[in-house]
């Protein structure tokens, strides 16, 4: 009999409980919670630093990225080993994303014949020298923001990174081009704006990498126009270095330097003409868009410039 009293009671309060926790007022205190626990969930992974998946919203992975001041001090664009096979199957890292991107089958591993669509200005082209494979998050905009504390190997990784399709992208040459290293306070493209926040966003993220002030203004307007869709990240394992060292520069043939940093936005010195731009194409003089393009580093040969890892134009 006393079992029965203590049981009943309790099977009684069920349907109560149920009642109460179906009401208006509790589903809605129960979702408010819910979602600032997300994204304090949002916030403790992005502090700490490990590995894993982040889901989130656009604008609250906008509004809790870390806020930090740029540090351009010791870049150097050798300092990431870029366009590597790490697979071994005879394609870089820039064929394969080609290769992914491409409308159409492609063959070799050399991938210069498909079919692409830039869509940072909607340029199609089916000769793969007329495109750029953009590191989204620019090489130099990501030492600004943490990268310059990360191992060689780490910086290898971010430089290559076939693990989110949204680090790499195939882009025409000018658009790239224009871009250069400018954040999106500073540069936006022709179309696709939506898209190019959240996946800059989206890099951020995966990789850790702060912005700046005014970056953090840009993407909050911006993203308050757009879609507040999901953003889905696995985020890459960091690796801490040691304070970098100024990298080697390879020789020329007659001992002395071979790399220069420009003299100004567009030009390199006379002992220097080659460009080469943060696509890691070197541009020789007389070529279509040496005037036009902005160096990273100026060479005194090709052959220089092939052995710090840029390629030639096509064009």
């Amino acid at each position: 009999m006393l079992r029965r009293l203590v049981v009943v009671p309790a099977l009684a309060l069920l349907p109560f409980t149920a009642m109460v926790a179906s009401s208006p007022s509790a589903t809605a205190t129960a979702g408010a919670a819910s979602s600032s626990t997300s994204e304090q969930q949002v916030a403790s992974a992005a502090r700490a630093g490990k590995g894993g998946v982040v889901k989130t919203r656009l604008r609250a992975a906008i509004r809790h990225r870390p806020v930090a001041k740029e540090r351009r001090a010791g870049y150097d664009r050798d300092r990431f080993r870029h366009w590597v096979d790490a697979n071994h199957n005879c394609r870089d890292s820039r064929d394969e994303v080609l290769a992914q991107e491409s409308l159409v089958r492609v063959r070799g591993c050399d991938v210069r014949r498909g079919k692409w669509r830039s869509y940072y200005d909607g340029a199609v082209t089916r000769n793969s020298s007329a495109f750029d494979v953009d590191h989204l998050v620019p090489l130099a905009e990501a030492w600004d923001s943490g990268a310059r504390g990360w191992n060689a190997n780490t910086r290898r990784r971010y430089a290559n990174d076939l693990g989110d399709r949204r680090t790499l992208v195939a882009v025409s040459a000018s658009a790239n081009r224009s871009k250069s290293d400018r954040d999106p306070a500073e540069w936006m493209p022709r179309l696709g704006a939506c898209r190019y926040v959240s996946e800059w966003v989206a890099v951020k993220i995966r990789w850790r990498l702060s912005v700046d002030r005014a970056e953090k203004r840009s993407l909050t307007r911006l993203g308050n126009r757009c879609h507040n869709r999901v953003i889905k990240v696995r985020k890459a394992v960091i690796r801490k270095g040691a304070k970098p060292k100024k990298p080697s520069k390879p020789k020329g043939n007659g001992g002395g330097k071979s790399s220069y940093p420009p003299v100004n936005k567009y030009d390199c010195p006379k002992r220097a003409p080659i460009k080469g731009n943060q696509s890691g194409i070197y541009h020789v003089p007389g070529g279509s868009y040496y005037a036009r393009t902005t160096p990273e580093r100026c060479f005194t040969t090709e052959r220089a410039a092939r052995r710090a890892g840029y390629r030639a134009s096509k064009l």
